[in-house]
C-alpha cells in the first residue's frame, strides 16, 4: 500500500480545536445544559454576523427547513417550487406541513435554480419559492425576490451548503427580498453544532412562530397567552409545535466555530484556487464555473463534472480514489429521480440536473486541508484517467 492510502482523506470534515472544546465544557458545567443563555448568546452572534433581524436555533437544518415551512401556514394542495437538483429535506420539509413540492431544473453554470423556469412553473396554487444555494453559492436572489414580489409569493433559502456568503454587498441570512433563510450545522458543514440549524427572517411575526413551533407550540411572549396567569408554572400551548430545540453545549459551541468561520472560509478558497491550478489542465475534467461579479460563494463543496466517456467511467475514478485513500461523494441524486418523489415522467423532464448527475464528482474541502492533500488528490485523478 502506498504512503498515500495510509491516511484517508474524506470528503469533508469539521474542524474542532481547543477553544470548542473549553466552550462546551463551561457549558456542560454551568449547570444549564438546554434553554439556557448559550442559545440565546449563539443566535444574538449569528445576528451580528449575518445582518439578520431575527434567528432562532433549532435542533438540525431539516428541522429549520420544517419549521420555516411550517410558520407560513401551507395547506393541503398548495404548492413550493423547489430546484430539481438539491439533498431531498429540501423537498421533504414542504410534505411535512402538506403541501407539495413542484421540481424546476437548474442553472448548468450555477447549479442553482433557473429564475426563468420558475416563472413558468407558477400555478394559482403556488405559495413560496424555495432557493437552494448548492455548492455554497447563492441562487439569484435578485431575480427570484422580484418574481416572488411580483407573484406574492414567499421567497425561502435553503442556505445550508452557504453560511457566510455575500452576494450584492449582503451576507446570507440578510439579503432583500428573502422572507426566510435555513442554515446547518451538520459536521460538514462551514460551522458545527454536531447536529443544529437555524432560521433568519426579518419578520418578528414570522420569529415568533418559529420561536413557539421549536417548543411544542407554547407562548414564548406574554401577549400571546390568551388564558389567566396561573403562576409560575403555566404553560400554554397555543400552535401545533415540535421539540426542536437545540442544546446550550451545542449553542456553546457554535458561538467558538463562529469566531473561526472567515478563517475557515478563506481557507476553502485557498484550496479552491489550488484546485484549480492541479486540474486545469485534465481531459474530461470541468471545474466549477467562476462566481458572478457581485457573489462570494462559501464553497461548501468542490464539484468536479467528468464528461464525455469519462463519465463513464466515474465508479472506476472512485474506486482508484478510494485506494489511494481519498474519499469523494455525489452530491446529489436529483429529487426527482428518488422513488418516493418519481411520478414517472421522462428524464428529458429535468435534462439538466441529470446531465449534471452523470457526471458530478465531489472532492475533498474542508479547512483543515492543506496544500499537499489537493496536490494528493490531483495526482490520484491523472491517475485515473490516464
Amino acid at each position: 500500500m502506498s504512503p498515500d492510502a495510509l491516511d484517508f482523506l474524506p470528503y469533508g470534515r469539521p474542524w474542532i480545536d481547543a477553544d470548542d472544546l473549553r466552550a462546551v465544557e463551561a457549558a456542560l458545567k454551568s449547570g444549564m445544559i438546554t434553554t439556557g443563555p448559550q442559545v440565546k448568546a449563539f443566535e444574538a452572534a449569528v445576528e451580528r454576523y449575518t445582518g439578520a433581524a431575527f434567528a432562532t436555533a433549532v435542533s438540525s437544518g431539516t428541522a429549520a427547513l420544517h419549521a420555516a415551512f411550517a410558520c407560513l401556514n401551507l395547506k393541503a394542495g398548495e404548492e413550493v417550487i423547489v430546484p430539481a437538483l438539491s439533498f431531498v429535506a429540501s423537498a421533504n420539509a414542504v410534505r411535512y406541513v402538506g403541501a407539495m413540492p413542484i421540481f424546476v431544473d437548474i442553472d448548468d453554470k450555477t447549479l442553482n435554480l433557473n429564475p426563468a423556469l420558475v416563472e413558468k412553473a407558477i400555478t394559482p396554487r403556488t405559495r413560496a419559492i424555495l432557493a437552494v444555494d448548492f455548492t455554497g453559492l447563492p441562487a439569484d436572489l435578485a431575480r427570484l425576490a422580484d418574481i416572488a414580489h411580483d407573484q406574492k409569493l414567499y421567497l425561502v433559502e435553503d442556505a445550508a451548503h452557504s453560511f457566510g456568503a455575500v452576494q450584492c454587498d449582503h451576507k446570507v441570512g440578510a439579503i432583500p427580498g428573502v422572507d426566510l433563510t435555513t442554515l446547518s450545522f451538520h459536521p460538514v458543514k462551514a460551522i458545527t453544532t454536531g447536529e443544529g440549524g437555524m432560521v433568519l427572517t426579518p419578520h418578528e411575526n414570522l420569529h415568533r412562530k418559529l420561536q413557539r413551533f421549536r417548543h411544542h407550540g407554547l407562548a414564548v411572549q406574554a401577549e400571546e397567552r390568551t388564558m389567566p396567569l396561573e403562576g409560575p408554572w403555566h404553560q400554554e400551548m397555543v400552535d401545533l409545535g415540535f421539540n426542536y430545540r437545540l442544546t446550550d453545549f451545542q449553542c456553546a459551541l457554535g458561538v467558538s466555530q463562529l469566531a473561526k468561520l472567515d478563517r475557515f472560509l478563506d481557507k476553502r478558497r485557498d484550496l479552491v484556487e489550488r484546485y484549480g491550478q492541479v486540474l486545469k489542465d485534465l481531459a474530461g475534467c470541468r471545474l466549477p464555473s467562476r462566481e458572478p461579479p457581485d457573489t462570494r460563494s462559501a464553497w461548501h463543496l468542490f464539484v468536479i463534472r467528468l464528461e464525455g466517456a469519462l463519465a463513464e467511467r466515474r465508479r472506476e475514478v472512485v474506486e482508484h480514489l478510494k485506494k489511494r485513500g481519498i474519499g469523494t461523494q455525489v452530491h446529489y441524486r436529483p429529487i426527482p429521480r428518488q422513488p418516493y418523489y418519481h411520478t414517472g415522467g421522462a428524464p428529458q423532464e429535468f435534462p439538466v440536473a441529470n446531465r449534471y448527475y452523470r457526471e458530478a464528482l465531489s472532492l475533498p474541502l474542508f479547512p483543515a486541508m492543506r496544500f499537499e492533500d489537493v496536490d494528493r488528490v490531483g495526482r490520484a485523478l491523472w491517475e485515473a484517467v490516464a
